[in-house]
């Protein structure tokens, strides 16, 4: 290095980052958030049906496949005994 004490600040790199992300957030900052609304409405549609699926599914296996009664506890199968 030619001259270690010429070197700009450190606050001056970050200026220029900060100017930087700045300019292009305003020349695509509105495609950027149309594309992204867009997008956070078919993910919340795919969240929607997935939990709508997800509450048919175990309504009806859990009433037709005899799981359990509603308020019923878990029962434990009995085993014959210690092994030794």
């Amino acid at each position: 290095m030619l001259a270690p004490k010429a070197a700009p600040p450190a606050l001056l790199g970050s200026l220029g980052l900060v100017m930087f992300v700045y300019g292009i957030g305003i020349q695509y900052g509105k495609q950027f958030f149309a594309g992204l609304t867009s997008a956070i409405v078919m993910v919340s549609f795919g969240v929607l049906m997935q939990a709508t699926f997800s509450f048919v599914a175990a309504s009806y296996f859990g009433r037709h496949a005899k799981i359990a009664e509603p308020g019923a506890a878990p029962t434990v199968v009995p085993t014959e005994g210690p092994h030794e």
